[in-house]
């Protein structure tokens, strides 16, 4: 007598694939294809977006519709009480047509911005925020929102500013 295996239907009989394994073959190539093509699509839209707005960040700006790009957490590490400094942001404007900062808005005295107003016309600007770390505050964290006003008919855009302040 002959033995036979409890997996003789998936067994290739005479060279051939049966119509099931094929269909399994089948359907696992087509989700390796589509995975590669996703895949493939995301790297073609991160290179855009690279490329166009110098980075995802700025990408996502200009789709939710903001004519600039800005880092809009700024975490200020170690600063101490009473002490004042100056934190470089970069600005970095997302259309064609030149744009100024007209104006910036604090939620207290302790923020100011310095060289405003400020004309966008390149790519990348420095902005110049003074922030100064207040014994009235919190005694090791300070958190203030500042709104930039723009010379085009737009939102305010906010921006964060996190301290970590040291006595």
């Amino acid at each position: 007598m002959t033995e036979t295996s409890s997996n003789s239907a998936i067994e290739p009989v005479g060279g051939e694939v049966p119509p099931e394994l094929q269909l399994q073959q089948s359907v696992g190539r087509m989700i390796l294809s589509s995975v590669f093509v996703a895949l493939s699509m995301l790297v073609v839209i991160y290179i855009a977006a690279v490329a166009s707005f110098g980075g995802l960040s700025a990408a996502a700006s200009w789709i939710n519709g903001s004519p600039i790009h800005i880092d809009q957490t700024v975490s200020v590490v170690n600063v101490k009480s009473g002490e004042s400094i100056t934190i470089p942001i970069a600005v970095r404007r997302l259309t064609s047509e030149p744009i100024s900062i007209v104006g910036a808005t604090a939620g207290c005295g302790c923020v100011s911005v310095l060289n405003l107003p400020l004309r966008l016309t390149n790519d990348v600007h420095d902005l110049q925020l003074r922030y100064e770390a207040s014994t009235i505050t919190s005694p090791d964290f300070d958190q203030q929102q500042v709104q930039l006003h723009l010379s085009i008919d737009s939102p305010p855009v906010v921006l964060s500013i996190e301290a970590h302040i040291s006595p």
